[in-house]
């Protein structure tokens, strides 16, 4: 996967009637090539997860706000590809897992996510044989997301 941003600007609307819009990044370039990996870094408040939000197309459509510049992933513009779309190269964990968990079974919560990119009911089936042996949990498909510990809710989430 490839990111390219150039002079990406966010800003969330005012909460309050009167009050300015909250800049939260400002001016990011920034080229990851394929094959490359990165961490972003920094304090709480700093727009790690605005930024992450808009890699996957959820920002601001999903959290209004403003966006100005350019946000390139795998080479598809992510200021107008639908996130569906982009979901197929880019995915993201919160930091409570838990929060993002609402399937009756870990192997529904799995598909739910590759059900939007119209794959057939077998091949579905296949990538989340795939995707649980990745992360280790192999014959919990029929488990439910909230019997599972902390650590296996994060691993279904990276699922």
């Amino acid at each position: 996967m490839s990111v390219r941003l150039d002079d990406l600007r966010f800003s969330y609307p005012p909460i309050t009637a009167g009050a300015r819009p909250a800049e939260v990044l400002r001016g990011v370039s920034l080229d990851v090539p394929a094959g490359q990996s990165i961490a972003i870094m920094g304090p709480n408040s700093s727009g790690k997860t605005t930024l992450a939000l808009i890699l996957a197309g959820l920002a601001p459509a999903m959290t209004g706000g403003a966006l100005a510049g350019s946000v390139l992933v795998n080479g598809l513009d992510a200021t107008t590809t639908p996130a569906a779309t982009l979901s197929a190269s880019i995915g993201l964990v919160f930091q409570e897992p838990e929060r993002q968990l609402f399937n009756m079974t870990v192997a529904e919560e799995v598909a739910f996510g590759l059900e939007g990119q119209a794959l057939a009911p077998r091949e579905i089936g296949q990538h989340v044989a795939w995707a649980l042996a990745q992360v280790g949990m192999t014959g919990l498909e029929e488990r439910s997301p909230w019997q599972l510990s902390g650590g296996q809710q994060k691993r279904l989430a990276i699922a």
